[in-house]
């Protein structure tokens, strides 16, 4: 089996230490990356070429740079413009939502308040967009499909 690398990209020091928990409980071997500076984090993906994260999970509101900017920056680096990108926020505004959804975000999140509901929720995530390694996590009450799959109408 492949490691999965994930990039989780968030200003919150509590976030960012559910997620890995979460992440580290449903496998040991993927590989997490977690940068809290939103502006280093564009530097990381533009100037590393050894970092391919599988999925990257992107935090809306963060000082310096906001999610929709990264977002934009991302979708416009060529290795990472097919990267799905995560928008994990507490934000469930419909037009967050969309504009992300515009812009090329490929799931949205709203931000779950434990480890267990995170582990819930990343599990969701990997089994959907990386169905070769993660397609069978054994996660109780899965219900699939995404918060928000596109633009309303």
């Amino acid at each position: 089996m492949k490691n999965a690398t994930l990039l989780f990209i968030d200003d919150d020091e509590e976030d960012l230490s559910f997620f890995y928990q979460a992440v580290k409980d449903i496998d040991r071997s993927i590989h997490c990356f977690l940068h809290k500076d939103s502006q280093s984090a564009m530097q990381l993906l533009e100037q590393d070429l050894a970092l391919r994260p599988d999925l990257i999970f992107l935090d809306l509101n963060m000082p310096k740079l906001s999610g929709k900017h990264c977002l934009t920056m991302i979708k416009k680096m060529t290795r990472h413009k097919n990267t799905p990108v995560i928008i994990c926020t507490t934000s469930s505004s419909e037009k967050d939502m969309d504009d992300t959804w515009e812009l090329g975000a490929s799931y949205y999140m709203t931000k779950p308040p434990t480890v267990g509901d995170w582990k819930f929720e990343v599990s969701e995530v990997l089994s959907a967009f990386l169905k070769d390694e993660f397609g069978q996590l054994g996660v109780d009450g899965m219900t699939g499909g995404f918060h928000h799959s596109g633009p309303s109408a």
